[in-house]
């Protein structure tokens, strides 16, 4: 078995509201990357930091394509070319 990752400073879990100061992030990830019901005394492992550190990067990228990168601020490039739609 591989041997569990740790946080950078050496716990296998840390509090959600604390995950900007033990990474050292600029932004903090919102809650809702951690998954439906996370709050800030939730716990999580460095992969689950991981994963949503991801989602917040993809939901970052979608809103820049979405508003062409500033050109269209209100959004709606998305919904012009279909993509969502049934």
């Amino acid at each position: 078995m591989p041997p569990q990752r740790l946080h950078p400073n050496g716990q296998r879990k840390i509090k959600i509201s604390h995950v900007k100061q033990v990474y050292g992030d600029v932004v903090e990830i919102p809650y809702h990357c951690y998954g439906a019901g996370s709050k800030g005394n939730t716990l999580v492992t460095p992969e689950q930091v991981a994963s949503a550190s991801d989602q917040f990067d993809a939901e970052g990228i979608l809103e820049d394509i979405d508003t062409q990168w500033g050109s269209i601020p209100q959004g709606g490039a998305l919904d012009y070319c279909g993509y969502g739609s049934d």
